[in-house]
């Protein structure tokens, strides 16, 4: 969904200025996304560039050894996390989570 928001033509996301209202307009935003909002700016500059790095960038370790697989399951993990604290989007991102569960080597 990274490139997607790029591919938009919303300068907010190319300026990484996008998490400067998301945090607050996002649907059904929870007690956690007010907190969010009012972080210092370089934050959320470095919220958004980490979350076009876990979208875009990442998903390529998917395809690699059992330790890129497990670096893409926490980033991934945590990414969705992150959204969890911040948003409601009902089962999106526990069943995301789920599927990040294959990333994992049987043999760890």
């Amino acid at each position: 969904s990274g490139i997607v928001k790029l591919a938009s033509g919303d300068p907010n996301w190319a300026t990484l200025r996008a998490m400067d209202f998301h945090y607050l307009t996002q649907p059904l935003p929870s007690g956690f996304a007010r907190a969010a909002h009012f972080q210092p700016r370089a934050l959320s500059t470095a919220a958004c560039a980490g979350m076009f790095v876990v979208e875009i960038i990442v998903p390529f370790l998917f395809f690699g050894g059992a330790w890129c697989r497990a670096i893409a399951f926490l980033t991934q993990v945590g990414l969705q996390i992150s959204i969890m604290a911040t948003g409601h989007y009902g089962f999106f991102n526990a069943l995301t989570i789920c599927l990040c569960i294959l990333l994992l080597d049987d043999q760890q």
